[in-house]
C-alpha cells in the first residue's frame, strides 16, 4: 500500500510538471516581434534566444526601450515619469503575449518580469524590466556597475552581517541594475563614479502591479522602515533603514553613510518615493519637445 501511494505521488508530481510545461510554453520564432506600443517596449530577443529551451520559465525574459527627446527630460513631472513607467509595464505585458506565453485573464503572467524601472537623464529615458530567468548577460562582470554591487556586498558584511553569503537579495536581476547596465552599454566611456558626481542626479523610479491591484511606484528592494538600530541609511536622510538579510538596490542607488554621518558613498540617482502619484494623461509628443528617436540599446548578450 505504501509503495502504491508513493508511486501515485510520483505520477501526480510528473503530471503537475507536464502541466506547467504546457502552461509556460513559449515560441520565440525566427525573429523578434514588432513592438506593439507607443513606447516600443520589446523583448531582448537575442538574449531570450540564447536561453531558448521551449519552456518560458527557463527562458531569459528582459524587456526594454530607449527614448531620445528633443529637449531635456528634467521638465517632465515626476507623476508623468511614473506614467511612462506604468505604460511601459503594460506594453511589456502585451509584448510577451506575442511569444505565445499562456496566461489566464486577470492573472499575472508567471514568466513575465515583475517590474519596470525608468532611468531619466539629459534628453534620454531608458525603460527596462527586471530580468527573469538565467543570467546570460555578456560583459556584466567587467563594468563599474558590477564593481559597485560588489562594494555594496562588502559594506553590508562590514556594517551589518559579516557572515552574509547571499549578497544582493534578488541576485542582481532588478530593473535598476538592468537600466544602469544599458546606460553604461550606451555610454561605455562613463562609469558609476560619473553618475555619483552628477548634479542634478539622474532620476529613477520603479513600478510593479501587485495581485489584483493598480500599478504602483515602489521603493528599491532591500529597504525597510522599522529598524531604529540601523548601521547604514539612505544618504538623503529618508527613513529607510537597512536590516539583516535584506540589502539590495537600496545600497546601489541610494548612497549611504555610517551612523556618525560620514559619507561612505554618494547616491547615484534621485529616486521617486514609493506610492508617489502616477499621471498618464499626456501625449508622448508633448513631453520634452517631442520624441527624436526610439530604439533599443542593443542586446545585453552582444
Amino acid at each position: 500500500m505504501v509503495k502504491f501511494t508513493h508511486q501515485l505521488s510520483c505520477w501526480a508530481i510528473l503530471l503537475v510538471l507536464l502541466l506547467c510545461q504546457v502552461l509556460d510554453a513559449a515560441d520565440l520564432g525566427d525573429e523578434p516581434k514588432t513592438p506593439a506600443g507607443e513606447l516600443q517596449i520589446r523583448l531582448d530577443w537575442p538574449l531570450a534566444k540564447k536561453s531558448e529551451s521551449g519552456q518560458a520559465a527557463r527562458l531569459t525574459w528582459l524587456f526594454s526601450t530607449h527614448i531620445t527627446f528633443n529637449e531635456p527630460v528634467k521638465d517632465i513631472s515626476r507623476a508623468q515619469l511614473g506614467g511612462l513607467a506604468q505604460n511601459a509595464y503594460l506594453e511589456m505585458e502585451t509584448d510577451i503575449k506575442q511569444y505565445g506565453v499562456k496566461y489566464k485573464p486577470g492573472k499575472k503572467i508567471l514568466a513575465m518580469p515583475g517590474v519596470i524601472t525608468l532611468l531619466a537623464f539629459d534628453n534620454e529615458i531608458i525603460l527596462s524590466s527586471s530580468m527573469r530567468g538565467p543570467n546570460l548577460i555578456t560583459g556584466f562582470e567587467d563594468t563599474s556597475l558590477w564593481a559597485r554591487l560588489n562594494m555594496c556586498d562588502e559594506l553590508y558584511k562590514q556594517y551589518i552581517d559579516e557572515n552574509d553569503v547571499r549578497g544582493h537579495k534578488n541576485e542582481r536581476s532588478c530593473g535598476e541594475i538592468m537600466a544602469l547596465h544599458q546606460y553604461l552599454k550606451r555610454y561605455p566611456e562613463r562609469d558609476m563614479q560619473e553618475l555619483a558626481a552628477r548634479d542634478p542626479k539622474v532620476i529613477m523610479t520603479t513600478v510593479t502591479q501587485p495581485n489584483k491591484q493598480p500599478i504602483k511606484i515602489i521603493k528599491p528592494c532591500g529597504t525597510d522602515e522599522v529598524s531604529e538600530t540601523h548601521y547604514l541609511k539612505f544618504y538623503d536622510d529618508t527613513n529607510y533603514f537597512f536590516k539583516e538579510g535584506a540589502h539590495g538596490c537600496d545600497l546601489l542607488v541610494g548612497g549611504f553613510r555610517d551612523n556618525d554621518g560620514n559619507e561612505i558613498e554618494g547616491p547615484i540617482a534621485d529616486y521617486i518615493p514609493q506610492d508617489s502619484p502616477i499621471d498618464t494623461d499626456f501625449e508622448l509628443e508633448d513631453l520634452a519637445g517631442g520624441v527624436k528617436d526610439i530604439d533599443q540599446i542593443g542586446s545585453l548578450c552582444d
